[in-house]
């Protein structure tokens, strides 16, 4: 399987925190917002990753993969593509076209937070609903946070009973009198709007569905669309294929020996069609970053939760670090002082860090 990480169009918010205005190399649990991502599609065997990148950050990018590389199964693919930073997501398909060759893609940006998502899990729910798309949505642990709780609710609209996807509107979308679409309306009880869940901004698709979406390229009322506005354009459910075959439990997991293009996914045979969502039922963090107080928090939680921290990414409570000392990629926690000669690179200060002026 094969993945593809958006790191093109990036918020100014977030990337002026970087001296390499990348997004990407934010510091963020265990590494940077980019490794932690590819971490998660290591950790399944998807091993062909294309980044899709400002041709700015090309230089950045490369020396980020070379540092990191040892950290990778020696087959792991990471090609990049260079587009200019207002390329919209449909162009960005078209640019990479030639180099999907897997049946089915996650894709994803660089601004996307997730410590725990098992990617096996929205891949099951494709399978099962033979979808052409799975959206990844959670629940803010508002109870935990503050600014999570202030933060402007989504509407998710859902058939009852059901992980069918019939609507979206972001909190941009959202006035005072929204009216939900007709054609959804008509399915009357079957209609369950929920506004608890959020958008995370991590997707799987059918190579079938990509080539459908780049085709509609050239539609102007496409071009400034987000990959989550493209929800609404699914046909539903009762649009499938009545008489498809196909092999396999849909209700149950797959047995541990089953036949699958990696060994941590299972394939079945029946023509894809809607859009799904999975909800990720996670205990850490699982958001979409756009602005540095989303970012602050969602690393604050990060290092609360995280069990295991690998060695040297975090400055403990209450340190002085060497005033020679260069901090790279890591977070500095409340309590310590930073000397005036200590070099700091990709790396967070928590609220409570005492920088001295020289």
């Amino acid at each position: 399987m094969q993945a593809i990480i958006l790191a093109h169009s990036e918020p100014s918010e977030l990337s002026q925190l970087t001296v390499s205005n990348c997004c990407g190399l934010l510091p963020f649990h265990n590494g940077t917002l980019l490794s932690n991502l590819i971490d998660r599609f290591v950790a399944s065997d998807v091993c062909e990753i294309v980044i899709v990148h400002r041709e700015a950050h090309t230089a950045v990018l490369e020396q980020f993969i070379d540092n990191h590389r040892s950290n990778w199964p020696a087959y792991t693919e990471i090609s990049l593509c260079a587009v200019p930073a207002s390329c919209p997501v449909l162009d960005c398909f078209q640019r990479i076209r030639a180099r999907i060759h897997s049946d089915y893609v996650f894709l994803t940006e660089t601004t996307v937070a997730v410590t725990d998502l098992n990617l096996r899990r929205p891949f099951l729910t494709l399978i099962r609903n033979h979808a052409q798309l799975v959206a990844v949505f959670a629940s803010l642990p508002t109870a935990e946070s503050k600014l999570f709780k202030s933060v402007p609710r989504e509407l998710v609209l859902l058939r009852n009973h059901s992980d069918e996807l019939l609507g979206y509107f972001a909190s941009t979308e959202i006035r005072k009198h929204s009216t939900v679409p007709r054609l959804l309306t008509e399915t009357g009880s079957e209609l369950l709007i929920r506004s608890d869940l959020r958008e995370v901004g991590f997707y799987l698709l059918s190579r079938s569905c990509m080539e459908m979406l780049a085709r509609s390229r050239d539609d102007v009322g496409h071009r400034k669309k987000t990959m989550s506005q493209f929800i609404n354009t699914f046909p539903s459910s009762s649009s499938r294929h009545k008489d498809s075959t196909f092999t396999g439990s849909l209700t149950e997991d797959p047995p541990d020996n089953s036949l699958s293009e990696t060994d941590q996914f299972y394939m079945t045979m029946k023509k894809p069609c809607g859009a799904f969502l999975y909800e990720h039922q996670d205990a850490k963090v699982c958001i979409k970053l756009d602005d540095p107080f989303l970012f602050a928090e969602a690393v604050h939680m990060a290092f609360q939760k995280s069990s295991a921290q690998k060695k040297g990414n975090h400055i403990a409570q209450g340190c002085e670090p060497d005033p020679t000392a260069t901090i790279r990629s890591s977070f500095i926690c409340d309590g310590c002082t930073i000397g005036p000669n200590v070099e700091i690179i990709n790396s967070l200060l928590l609220p409570g860090v005492t920088v001295k002026q020289g």
